[in-house]
């Protein structure tokens, strides 16, 4: 959950590359890759998905009608 909470900002959808570097070196998210620091911190995001639906699915429950 932090991970998607740390990179996960909704102003950012339509940002442009430069834009989520910046981002990215702003919350030292940068640091220690090797590569594109983008294409990291996108798969961190993907891979705690699931995490997130996970929970969504245990939290919500649809009310049952009699």
């Amino acid at each position: 959950m932090n991970e998607v909470i740390t990179l996960w900002h909704n102003n950012l959808r339509f940002a442009s590359e430069e834009r989520l570097k910046t981002f990215l070196i702003g919350i030292q998210r940068h640091k220690g890759v090797k590569r594109d620091p983008l294409k990291k911190n996108a798969l961190d995001l993907l891979e705690a998905a699931p995490t997130v639906i996970n929970r969504g699915t245990i939290l919500w429950k649809p009310e049952k009608r009699s």
